[in-house]
C-alpha cells in the first residue's frame, strides 16, 4: 500500500512539472502572438496556460492584459484581481 502511495505522489509531481512546462511554453507563444497583434490567438494560448497553472499570477496578469485589449473588460478585471490576490506586490497588476 505504501508503495502505491509513493508512486501516486511521484506521478502527481511529474504531471504538475509537465503542466508547468507546457504553461510556460504557451505563455511564451502568447507573448509572440501579442507582439504581432494576434490577440485572439494569444488569448486562447493564455487561457490554456492559466488552466494548467491557475496559481501563476503572471499568466493571470498576461491574460487580463490580453482581454482588456480585446475589449473583454469584465474578464480582464476578474483576472487582474485574481493576479493581485496571488501577489499584491506587483504594481503593474494594480494598473490593469
Amino acid at each position: 500500500m505504501r508503495t502505491s502511495l509513493f508512486l501516486l505522489a511521484a506521478l502527481a509531481g511529474s504531471l504538475r512539472a509537465d503542466d508547468a512546462e507546457e504553461a510556460g511554453k504557451l505563455a511564451q507563444q502568447a507573448q509572440e502572438l501579442s507582439k504581432n497583434q494576434k490577440f485572439e490567438q494569444a488569448h486562447e494560448a493564455l487561457k490554456k496556460a492559466v488552466g494548467l497553472a491557475p496559481r501563476n499570477d503572471l499568466y493571470l496578469a498576461m491574460l487580463s492584459d490580453c482581454e482588456l485589449k480585446l475589449g473583454k473588460n469584465a474578464d480582464g478585471l476578474e483576472h487582474a484581481l485574481a493576479a493581485i490576490r496571488l501577489n499584491d506586490k506587483v504594481g503593474a497588476y494594480h494598473i490593469l
